[in-house]
């Protein structure tokens, strides 16, 4: 352990999310990246900050919430969404890592909304 510094595994069950999302966020500049299994505390505070829509990637969400959320268009992954209530309903984290595997970059208007780059969470 490493002062100023987390492990990867303890960030990502906090966030109730896989280490991989993290990677993704990284790679599209809305998370610090990792080094040697670790990510800077202060990039993870300075995102958590900007995005306070990471501290609810566990949460299941309709389109229009995930939308709202994240604020530009996430598309809702048919394969992993539930239906309740007449509405579709999927993890945010599911919705985002399907978009990236999808469509391979992040959306513009999302890159836009990203507000930073992964250097400016150091």
């Amino acid at each position: 352990m490493r002062p100023g510094w987390l492990e990867v595994g303890r960030v990502a069950a906090a966030l109730h999310c896989p280490p991989s999302l993290l990677d993704g966020l990284a790679a599209h500049g809305m998370f610090p990246a990792a080094r040697e299994g670790m990510v800077p505390s202060a990039g993870v505070a300075l995102a958590l900050r900007a995005r306070p829509w990471l501290k609810r990637l566990d949460t299941p969400m309709c389109g229009r919430e995930l939308d709202a959320c994240v604020g530009v268009s996430v598309p809702m992954p048919p394969d992993l969404s539930f239906d309740m209530a007449g509405r579709s309903y999927c993890v945010l984290w599911r919705a985002l890592d399907a978009m990236w595997s999808k469509f391979g970059d992040v959306p513009a208007d999302m890159a836009a909304a990203s507000a930073g780059t992964q250097d400016s969470l150091l």
